[in-house]
Order: structure tokens, then sequence, then C-alpha cells
């Protein structure tokens, strides 16, 4: 069966400003995120340097958690208005970007950690119930929790509605020339490719939610004291400036290192796996524009998610220039 209607076209949750930007950011992510390996095990950074490029990082996975925010609940409110599945996949590859950013920002802690000194909070300063209410509220594990329930909350809702999926009906079913053979079973292969990628993105967004500038409580600062301490117990030798080299501590070091890199480099490979769907989906229905305008069209909305890439590139700029005096 082929299908028969995709849909019309919605600029607004799959504009070609908005794939652009999240494609850049979460680039700029892992381009950042190597650097810093390649300074941790090749050259001795100062900790000036790694406080910068923590901080474009930092930067990076906050811009890219806002509007991914933003999309998410724009896709939730449309999913309530009958959204066609494929502008589901797009929102959901979109979005699945933010997941590879904030694995990017966690290496970069983890190699933080280990390259400078051990973890702790002793500059943090006792702040009043509504100081600290505040700086819950911008805090960037309170915008990431945020995020991982709208997540969690369409990638559930995306899974049913490919349930639904009916080659003769408007918008519950699209062309996959390009991503899937001819023969291929649907939703089926749909599905799975949700179940991995998600599963895999969750298993990031979860690990690393305890470093993700915790809000200033008592009970929040202890739980991400102790997770931090078991990270830095863990690290390997040859990365933190000390720690006990016998071969029974030495091997459970080596193994976590291992299964920590392990993790990052199958998130990392989700970046040219999302952007490689989102090309081919976008190639293999463009009849959409025929239904309702063109996803291709530079409005407003697209034009301010590339303005936001501006502060990200100027902090990369005087990062760099920062590094190099």
């Amino acid at each position: 069966m082929v299908c028969e209607d995709p849909g019309k076209a919605n600029g607004g949750v799959a504009g070609i400003g908005i794939i652009c930007a999240f494609t850049i950011q979460a680039g700029f992510s892992i381009l950042l995120s190597l650097w810093t390996c390649v300074l941790a095990f090749f050259w001795e950074p100062s900790a000036e340097s790694l406080k910068y490029i923590n901080k474009m990082l930092a930067l990076i996975n906050n811009i890219q958690l806002m509007t991914g925010i933003a999309l998410l609940i724009a896709g939730i409110i449309s999913q309530n208005q009958s959204l066609d599945l494929y502008h589901q996949h797009v929102i959901y590859d979109t979005v699945s970007f933010t997941g590879v950013s904030f694995s990017a920002t966690l290496l970069g802690v983890f190699i933080a950690i280990g390259s400078t000194t051990p973890p702790g909070d002793s500059q943090d300063k006792n702040l009043s119930f509504f100081a600290s209410l505040l700086a819950a509220l911008i805090s960037t594990s309170f915008l990431m929790t945020i995020f991982v329930i709208l997540y969690f909350v369409f990638v559930i809702r995306f899974g049913n509605a490919l349930r639904q999926w009916d080659d003769k009906i408007a918008g519950r079913c699209y062309h996959f020339d390009y991503i899937a053979s001819p023969n291929s079973s649907h939703p089926l292969v749909d599905e799975l490719y949700l179940a991995f990628t998600a599963l895999s993105s969750f298993t990031v967004l979860f690990v690393g939610l305890p470093f993700a500038s915790p809000p200033h409580g008592k009970f929040w600062k202890w739980v991400t004291r102790q997770v931090r301490t078991a990270l830095w117990s863990s690290a390997p030798y040859g990365v933190r400036p000390w720690g006990d080299s016998s071969i029974r501590a030495y091997i459970p070091k080596i193994l976590f290192t291992f299964v920590f890199f392990a993790a990052m480099f199958l998130t990392f490979l989700q970046y040219p796996l999302h952007l490689y769907m989102i090309i081919q989906l976008r190639r293999a229905n463009p009849h959409n524009a025929a239904n309702g305008g063109s996803e291709d069209k530079w409005d407003f909305g697209q034009v301010a998610a590339l303005v936001l890439i501006l502060p990200v590139v100027k902090e990369c700029i005087a990062g760099y220039i920062t590094i190099e005096d």
C-alpha cells in the first residue's frame, strides 16, 4: 500500500529554520565536547579553559532546552488537534537533538570533574526561601525536568498515533521512500525506531539530570553531591589527579569509563541518524507544500529560531579568544 495523503504543510513545527537551529546547536555541542576530550587527554588544560568550554556547552544546552520545550508544547497541543504522523515524526527527530546536546554537556562535565578538582558545594550560598525558589525555577535541572516530562508525553502519544497507521486516511501515514524498504511493515519498523532512539535519549537524560545545575535546596544538593562523588570515585586513574593504583581498584574504573563513553558514543550516533531521518522525510513528502503552504518559507518563526544561535556563536568566539590569550 502507498500512503495517499500524508497531510498538510505545517511550517510552525517542521520549518527549515527550526530544524537548522536544532541541527547546528547539537553539532556545536558535539564539537565542543570532543574538543574537551582532546584537551583533557592530550594536553594539560587550565581550569579557565575548561570553564569556558563548559560555559559554552551549558549555553547551547539551555537554548536548545527552551526551544525544545516550546516545540514540544506546540506539538502536544497540535496532537490534540489531529497533528499528522509526518509532522509528529519530524518533531520527534528535531527535539531528540536536545538529548544529543545534553549528552555532550554531560561528557564535558565528566572531563571537567576528572581534570580539575573534586566536586563539592563549598561555594554555595545560603539563600532565602524566595531566592531559593527563584533559583530553582531558572535552573537547568528544572528546565530539563520539564523537557523530560513533555518529551515522555510526546513519545507515548506519538507511539499511540503510529498504531493507528492507515494508508487511506489523510494524516495517518507518510511516504518512507528513503528511510525504509518498499516491503517493510508499517508501523512496526517505525515503532522499533522510536523505541530504540527514545530509550537511548531517556537513559542519557536521566543519568545526567543530577549534573544539570541543581536548584539551591539542601536535599537536592545532597543528592547531587552523592552522585557526583560516586562518579568522581569511579573516574579512571589516568584522568583524575589521584587515586588507588592497585589492579583491584583500576579494573572497575576502566569498566566504568568504557560504559560511560560507550553510552555517550551511542547517543552521538543519533545525531546523523535523526538528521538523516528529517532530511529524507521532508524529501519523501514534498507534496505537503501543495496542501496548505510551504515548509521552506522563511517566516518570523524560522528566522527567530536561527537568531537564537547568535549568542552561541558569540560565546564560542569569546571563549576561543580567551583560551588563546
